[in-house]
């Protein structure tokens, strides 16, 4: 156990391999999968029988492991909504050190925690041979501690797991009688699958300290017999009935994207709704869609009035039922977006706003797992933040199998799509979604942004055409029509687009966003010719603002804060100033921010070619697996001619667009767009 704890350590945050481990730590000796499986579970059991602290070991499917900082367990429901969110979310840990971790261990006085950490860093696709129903084995939960209040409490918590993961369609658990004589006879994750027909095994320990109670939990994959995903929660010993629900919201989340995505639409009972609650959570809905809308027209006062108004519905709702789904939706999409003046003061990231939302996702789930809003909630959370592509993308689909017409999810999965180079499947999406919302800005925008992906870009600049002149105030939208004009080198068409503009507001008084691009697209014209010094110095301003807390608003005409970086690295680049780029385009990949997909490697419209051949560029998409793993599926999306844009010999590719699509295409556009 030692030699492995050392060897993580020495890594320095690194992964280190199971052949690494070997090596270092087994001499190279044949020794089973399970000789490393044991001392993995064993140093995660010591971590609770220390106490509460410092690290975590996470696991990487198929990968290895890594030794990491663990932050505190983030939790909305504990935090009272007056505090602000900051004091409730920890500053980035600090690496640990050899001789501090070697210390805490021989002394046992330095607080050791496991923090929540996904495996799954590059998935290969399996839908062919995911199981119809996922077949759970909930294991007794091991208990680390020898006082009276520990068992009943590991007995307590696992039946809670059995039953709330009996109610989730798809899934069926196998009962407490077998599961303690499987775990009695101690058998691999190999033997209890063919003995058991289990997929999933749901394993946890439990120790009291301090006057807290510290659960692990972890879940291994039968099939490859890994261990897939493992995390640590901490609570009150006075609050047994809070821990034990953060436990079971914590697993659902975690199998959600694993169950079959088609599925049938319930198992056991349903949810049932207050009709109060009906009604005060429908009007909150109605509300935060008037705030996108207002927010993308740069009416943030009257956006503010309305995020304050919504979130005081759903807070009376919840008075009502603490566990209503939508209402908990409505918090998670106001917390993540900061939407509310009081959200909005508190200086916090993008993740750490969507960190404090996935609370309220969890807690959803935990109440009606076969929620399409909610499973779309937690799929956007994996796409946009952790970049779990398949996770993701089994979210989606299970909740369109439940509601064909969800229409979150079919703009969040065909966005995924479009990242990921499956453009023409993500038209598709973008083109039911038009038809299912096509009065909402938010949504529509999502067909010329796939069409363009498509290599379709006549027909893309006709319908944003279309949207701006029902809109000609949606600053969201003009910026988007820059950006593209911009990014693809056209000066001639960024010019006739700042003469249309100033003449759409000809005689009025223009909002202070418009007035804005107004000024920037001249500058950007002369860019473009050769003459960058004018954008780079409105660059530089928005720069020293925007890093001394300027744009601190979680969203700007409905754009993430930080997106913004994404922006002035494109902008930064086709001004020729390819240093400042890399430093922009790295702080936009830290924060997982993947805003402009045509730009991204292989894309129709990628970052200037001075840019690419930068070493330090190529290192950006390399540095991070599941980044790679998006950029190498674009590639090969290009290959088979799915997106618009240019293979590694140069060549340029715009895939023929099938006549199903064409057809709607036509219905939507008419025939001369294509």
């Amino acid at each position: 156990m030692m030699m492995v704890l050392l060897t993580l350590v020495e890594a320095q945050e690194q992964v280190v391999t199971r052949e690494d481990l070997l090596r270092a730590c087994w001499e190279n000796r044949a020794v089973s999968d399970d000789a490393i499986n044991r001392v993995i579970s064993r140093l995660r059991a010591l971590s609770l029988d220390i106490g509460e602290g410092c690290f975590q070991i996470e696991t990487l499917s198929k990968v290895g492991y890594r030794l990491l900082a663990a932050p505190q367990n983030v939790s909305v429901e504990k935090t009272p909504f007056e505090t602000p969110l900051a004091e409730a979310i920890p500053s980035e840990p600090a690496r640990i050190s050899r001789r501090a971790l070697l210390f805490g261990i021989g002394s046992g006085t330095v607080a050791l925690a496991l923090g929540a950490g996904y495996a799954a860093l590059r998935h290969t696709r399996r839908q062919e041979t995911v199981p119809s129903v996922l077949v759970l084995l909930v294991l007794p939960f091991s208990t680390l501690s020898n006082d009276a209040v520990t068992p009943l409490f590991a007995r307590s918590v696992t039946e809670a797991l059995r039953g709330e993961l009996g109610r989730v369609s798809g899934i069926q658990v196998i009962a407490a009688m077998s599961s303690q004589a499987i775990a009695q006879q101690q058998l691999s994750a190999g033997l209890i699958r063919q003995r058991t027909g289990a997929d999933l095994l749901v394993d946890g320990s439990i120790a009291t300290a301090n006057e807290r109670v510290n659960v692990s939990l972890s879940l291994t994959d039968t099939h490859t017999d890994q261990q897939v995903w493992s995390t640590f929660l901490s609570g009150s010993a006075d609050n047994l009935l809070q821990l034990q629900n953060d436990v079971t919201a914590q697993v659902i989340q975690q199998i959600a994207s694993k169950i079959h995505s088609n599925q049938p639409t319930t198992i056991g009972p349903t949810y049932h709704r207050d009709p109060e609650v009906y009604r005060l959570t429908l009007q909150a809905q109605e509300l935060l869609e008037n705030v996108r809308a207002l927010r993308m027209t740069d009416q943030a006062e009257p956006a503010f009035d309305a995020a304050d108004e919504a979130d005081k519905l759903v807070r009376q709702s919840l008075k009502i039922d603490g566990n209503d789904p939508e209402s908990l939706l409505v918090l998670a999409q106001l917390t993540r977006n900061g939407w509310t003046r009081t959200l909005a003061a508190q200086p916090l990231t993008t993740m750490q706003r969507a960190t404090a939302s996935l609370e309220y996702i969890r807690k959803a789930l935990r109440s009606d797992a076969a929620n399409p809003a909610a499973l779309v909630s937690l799929g956007d959370y994996y796409r946009r933040f952790e970049w779990r592509w398949d996770d993701a993308e089994a979210l989606f689909k299970r909740a369109l199998a439940i509601n064909q017409s969800m229409i979150e999810a079919h703009w969040s999965y065909g966005y995924q799509l479009g990242v990921l180079g499956n453009a023409l499947e993500g038209l598709d999406h973008a083109l039911t979604l038009f038809q299912l919302d096509p009065k909402n800005p938010w949504h529509s925008v999502a067909l010329p942004r796939l069409l363009y992906l498509c290599g379709q870009y006549e027909g893309a600049m006709k319908r944003y055409d279309i949207e701006i002149s029902a809109a000609p105030n949606n600053v969201f939208l003009l910026y988007e029509v820059y950006f593209t004009l911009f990014t693809k080198g056209d000066s001639s068409a960024l010019q006739r687009y700042a003469f249309r503009l100033a003449g759409l507001w000809s005689g009025k008084t223009m909002p202070d966003g418009i007035c804005a691009l107004l000024k920037r697209i001249p500058a950007a014209v002369a860019a473009l010719n050769g003459q960058p010094q004018g954008l780079i110095t409105q660059l530089d301003a928005d720069l020293v603002a925007f890093n001394a807390g300027g744009a601190a608003a979680a969203t700007l005409h409905g754009r993430a804060r930080d997106d913004l970086p994404y922006i002035f690295a494109m902008e930064y680049a086709w001004a020729g100033r390819f240093d400042q780029a890399i430093t922009m385009l790295d702080k936009a990949l830290a924060a997982r921010s993947l805003y402009w997909p045509a730009c991204l490697p292989y894309g129709s419209t990628p970052f200037p070619a001075q840019m690419r051949s930068d070493p330090r560029y190529e290192s950006l998409w390399t540095r991070e697996t599941r980044l790679a793993d998006a950029i190498e599926r674009r590639r090969v999306a290009v290959e088979a001619r799915q997106m618009a844009g240019t293979l590694p010999d140069g060549r340029d590719v715009v895939p023929v667009l099938p006549s199903s699509l064409q057809y709607r295409i036509e219905k939507i556009l008419g025939s001369s767009s294509l």
